[in-house]
């Protein structure tokens, strides 16, 4: 029987470094140094190739995975088709920047059974696309995403940042619009998160760069949240809507904590119960010639909890405690019977039939929610 898995791979290459960015890019590429990542990257597919997995999904991430030359992808593609079972149609996302990609492969992204586009728009603020340091113009996305569309994808999601350096509620609003007007069938809204080891920290603690009060950036969400319920999206994760039906299919597999393998630089797993993560190291990653570790599966304890969390993110479908009774061999309620009366009477979460939910009230204090959950 064929293990169901989700891909992920992880292509690390930018044309440029955004600000707030803390994800493993490398903007230093030559044409034979992005070759031997692919040939990497393709060995360490390959080393599943006796585990008979069956994909659900494949998502291609980074960095900028767009800019691979299609020979580059068709390589990856022809890695993944002899090492897995890849049923026709399965969903499989490659992130896209507006000025990095070639839109003459569009058509061919097709052909090699790439159906959903994620698009790295941010803001339609074109003075904020200069302060983060983005690489493209507002004119871009509006390309992109007609190439797009003449291409034939059906499936398209586009990015947003709130909370970004000297963003007003007006600028927000206005990104807003313009999303809605672009008419994506899927929209993920991101509070900017400031990390030490980015250009965007060190100006924010120097003085240089000015943030909206997290107040503000309350707000921010708050409003987005009213205008896409009002617009026909489906608030269906805390930091995803959707129009019926273009819920992601690769991120559900993360919120339900199902099996998914991430392959490349610093790209997590968790297979088999086991959960494991390679190296941020880009040349210590060149040179393994082992990828699957040897792992003790993770207990029950820390596996019951994750997945608990996770499925508290789903903010339409929620927790299915029938599921996680069946999943763990426990009584949900009985086990967290303390946490759920306390929950339950400060109104962070509710109960419908079978299924726990977060309360609206809940969503930006998430975690403190989730803390809970720890025993």
């Amino acid at each position: 029987m064929k293990n169901q898995v989700s891909l992920y791979l992880h292509i690390p290459f930018c044309i440029k470094r955004c600000t707030y960015c803390d994800f493993i890019t490398h903007t230093d590429n030559t044409n034979d140094f992005i070759e031997s990542y692919v040939k990497q990257i393709c060995q360490e597919i390959e080393s599943y190739k006796e585990h008979f997995i069956s994909l659900k999904t494949i998502f291609f991430g980074g960095g900028t995975p767009s800019v691979l030359k299609i020979e580059s992808l068709e390589q990856i593609f022809s890695s993944i088709n002899s090492t897995f079972t890849v049923d026709k149609g399965i969903e499989a996302t490659i992130e896209i920047n507006p000025v990095n990609l070639n839109r003459s492969n569009l058509k061919k992204y097709h052909n090699l059974g790439i159906n959903r586009l994620s698009m790295g728009v941010q803001t339609f603020n074109e003075e904020l696309l200069k302060v983060i340091n983005r690489n493209h113009l507002v004119s871009d996305i509006y390309k992109t995403y007609e190439s797009a569309r003449d291409s034939g994808f059906i499936n398209f999601n586009i990015d947003l940042i709130f909370g970004l350096p000297y963003q007003t509620f007006s600028d927000w609003n206005e990104t807003l619009e313009k999303a809605i007007a672009l008419n994506s069938e899927h929209i993920s809204l991101y509070g900017l998160d400031l990390h030490d080891n980015t250009p965007l920290f060190a100006e924010v603690e120097a003085g240089i760069t000015k943030l909206p009060e997290e107040e503000e950036t309350i707000k921010m969400f708050e409003y987005a949240r009213d205008f896409l319920n009002k617009s026909g999206f489906i608030h269906y994760e805390i930091s995803n809507w959707c129009k019926t039906g273009f819920e992601a299919k690769h991120n559900l597999a993360y919120w339900k904590n199902d099996n998914y393998i991430g392959v490349g630089v610093s790209a997590a797993s968790y297979y088999q119960k086991r959960r494991y993560t390679n190296t941020k190291d880009l040349n210590e990653y060149m040179k393994q010639n082992k990828f699957i570790p040897d792992k003790e599966p993770q207990g029950f304890k820390e596996d019951l909890e994750e997945t608990v969390f996770m499925n508290l993110r789903l903010l339409e479908e929620g927790l299915d405690i029938y599921e996680i009774n069946k999943r763990f061999d426990i009584d949900f309620e009985s086990y967290y019977y303390e946490e759920l009366l306390e929950l339950t009477k400060e109104e962070l979460v509710i109960k419908t039939e079978n299924k726990l939910k977060l309360t609206d009230r809940a969503i930006f204090i998430s975690n403190e929610v989730f803390e809970k959950f720890l025993k």
